[in-house]
């Protein structure tokens, strides 16, 4: 199925690493690239595709969309180190002998703090 957003992982360091349209990582060539990417080092990870650029800057929480700042209902808590979120579901529908297929991407963050998680992710479509 072809992706129709691709990811981008900053570093805090400053390096950027990207998903290629074949979604290969370089490391195991049984796994997609999102095994490559080193989740511990990731400030901002984004969706970029269909002429939109969906991004979670995990240095304090907030969101963008097209470069428009949105924040999360609840803020997390200050001093928290978030954590990333990432993943794809894929839907089929079965009708007439025919499949259909739709992708939703989901970018986001969690944390636990004083024995409470904290988490907003955002769905892409």
């Amino acid at each position: 199925m072809k992706l129709k957003y691709l990811f981008i992982a900053e570093y805090y360091d400053g390096s950027i690493f990207k998903q290629y349209p074949d979604d290969l990582s370089k490391i195991d060539s049984q796994k997609s690239a999102f095994y490559d990417v080193e989740v511990d080092k990731v400030k901002r990870f984004s969706l970029n595709g269909e002429g939109h650029l969906f991004t979670i800057d995990l240095s304090d929480g907030h969101g963008e969309v097209d470069g428009r700042i949105i924040y999360p209902p609840k803020s997390p808590p200050e001093k928290c180190k978030l954590q990333l979120v990432y993943y794809r579901r894929i839907q089929q529908s079965f009708s007439g002998g025919k499949t259909d297929s739709k992708m939703r991407y989901y970018i986001g963050w969690q944390t636990t703090y004083r024995g409470k998680n904290y988490k907003w992710e955002i769905g892409v479509d």
